[in-house]
C-alpha cells in the first residue's frame, strides 16, 4: 500500500478485518479529524456516504499525503459503489487514482493522491475537476 512506518494516520469506518487484513506498519493513529495526514483511509459503503465524507476528508490530506477509499466488492453489503463510481467521485473531488488492491474477500481499496502540476490525466471513468 506504500504506507510508510510512524505516518500520522486517519482511519473512517474501518472494519476489524479489514484493519488486520491491511498488515500496516507500526502508525501514528488519530481518532480525531484535525490536521493534515500522511494516510487516511475511509471505508465507504454508498455513493452518499463517499461523496458526503471525501471533500472533509481531502481537506486533511498532506499536499503528498494519500487517500485511500474502500469499498464491498461485487455488491457485497448493499454497496452502490463500484471502481467506475469511485474513480468518479474521486476525480470530480479533484484527486488521482493510482493504486487498486484487495484488501481481503469484502473490501477493494484504492489510492488517491492531489494531481502533480502540468501532468495530465486522462480516465475514462472521470472528468478531473481543477481549481479548488
Amino acid at each position: 500500500m506504500g504506507v510508510k512506518g510512524g505516518s500520522l494516520t486517519y482511519f473512517l469506518s474501518v472494519p476489524a478485518e479489514a484493519l488486520s487484513a491491511m498488515q500496516l506498519p507500526e502508525l501514528k493513529i488519530s481518532h480525531k479529524l484535525l490536521g493534515s495526514f500522511d494516510y487516511i483511509h475511509f471505508f465507504a459503503l454508498s455513493q452518499a456516504d463517499l461523496l458526503k465524507q471525501l471533500p472533509v476528508l481531502k481537506k486533511h490530506l498532506h499536499p503528498q499525503g494519500m487517500l485511500w477509499l474502500s469499498w464491498p466488492k461485487n455488491k457485497q453489503l448493499n454497496t452502490d459503489l463500484n471502481i467506475k463510481e469511485v474513480i468518479r467521485i474521486g476525480y470530480d473531488a479533484g484527486l488521482v487514482e493510482s493504486t487498486a488492491l484487495s484488501i481481503n474477500t469484502t473490501w477493494s481499496a484504492l489510492k488517491f493522491t492531489f494531481p502533480r502540476k502540468g501532468k495530465v490525466y486522462n480516465n475514462s471513468y472521470g472528468i478531473l475537476k481543477t481549481g479548488d
